[in-house]
C-alpha cells in the first residue's frame, strides 16, 4: 500500500514539474518564434459584420515567396515588449501561418491582428483553444468585439506596424 502511494505521489509531483515548466516556456515566448524559414503559406481572415458567411471570413492567402518574405520581415520588425490592448477596437483579423518542416509535418501557428481606432496595431498569439472558440461565430456584430477580445485576454499582445495586404508586385 505504501509502494502505491508513494508511487502516485511521485506521479504527480512529477506532471506538477512538467506544467511548471511549460508555464515557463509560455512566458518567454516571443512574436520573433514567428520567424521560422519554413514558413510556406499565410491565411488572412477578418471578421466582417456586413457578411452573411460564417466569421472570420477567409479574405486572403499568400503563399508567393516574395509575400512569405514579407512577412518574416514583418515580425523582425514587431516590438518584443508586451502590452495590453486598447479598449476602443477598429478590426479583428486572424492570420494563420503554415510551415512546413518536412513534406509529412505541417504545423501551424496563428495570430490575432487587431487595429484601434487610431489606426494602431496589435498582435497575440492564439492558442489552439483560442482559435476554436473564434471560430465558432455564425455571424459578427459590432458587440462582438468584446467577447472575442475576452476570449484572447486583455494581456500579452505586441505593437507592430501594419500590414500592407497589397504585398505582392
Amino acid at each position: 500500500m505504501k509502494t502505491i502511494i508513494i508511487f502516485i505521489m511521485s506521479i504527480l509531483f512529477l506532471s506538477s514539474c512538467a506544467a511548471s515548466e511549460s508555464n515557463r516556456n509560455d512566458e518567454k515566448s516571443t512574436i520573433n518564434d514567428f520567424t521560422d524559414d519554413s514558413l510556406k503559406s499565410v491565411e488572412v481572415n477578418l471578421f466582417r459584420s456586413d457578411s452573411t458567411k460564417a466569421q472570420p471570413e477567409l479574405i486572403n492567402v499568400y503563399f508567393e515567396r516574395s509575400d512569405i518574405v514579407y512577412f518574416l520581415d514583418w515580425f523582425k520588425g514587431a516590438d518584443n515588449r508586451k502590452t495590453s490592448i486598447p479598449s476602443r477596437i477598429n478590426s479583428i483579423f486572424i492570420y494563420s501561418f503554415h510551415y512546413a518542416k518536412s513534406e509529412e509535418i505541417e504545423t501551424q501557428k496563428r495570430l490575432a491582428y487587431v487595429t484601434d481606432i487610431n489606426n494602431s496595431v496589435y498582435i497575440h498569439e492564439l492558442t489552439d483553444e483560442m482559435f476554436r472558440s473564434l471560430s465558432d461565430f455564425e455571424t459578427f456584430k459590432e458587440g462582438d468585439q468584446e467577447l472575442i477580445v475576452n476570449i484572447i485576454g486583455n494581456e500579452n499582445w505586441y505593437t507592430v506596424k501594419q500590414i500592407d495586404l497589397n504585398i505582392s508586385p
